[in-house]
């Protein structure tokens, strides 16, 4: 076997060894991957119940008071125009 035999069939193998390499390494690798892994803690910050209650009861009550003064405005009116 001459030297450039040689040289070529060692040349021919290391392609081979090469490729395959290259071949199992894209085989192991995932096609996806989790580039940033969520930290702990996972907490949502989130309005409490407590103040939905608590803006709810004072909407509430605003409504209320200005319904009762409408109404007793409305009833003011009628029994001051009953009497003139």
């Amino acid at each position: 076997m001459s030297d450039r035999q040689r040289y070529i069939r060692q040349r021919d193998i290391s392609l081979n060894n090469q490729e395959e390499a290259l071949w199992r390494l894209q085989k192991l690798t995932p096609i996806i991957s989790v580039l940033d892994k969520p930290t702990e803690p996972f907490t949502q910050n989130k309005t409490s119940a407590v103040m939905y209650l608590l803006i709810g009861f004072i909407a509430g009550s605003i409504i209320a008071a200005f319904i009762t003064c409408v109404i007793r405005h409305i009833n003011y009116y009628n029994m001051t125009k009953r009497i003139y």
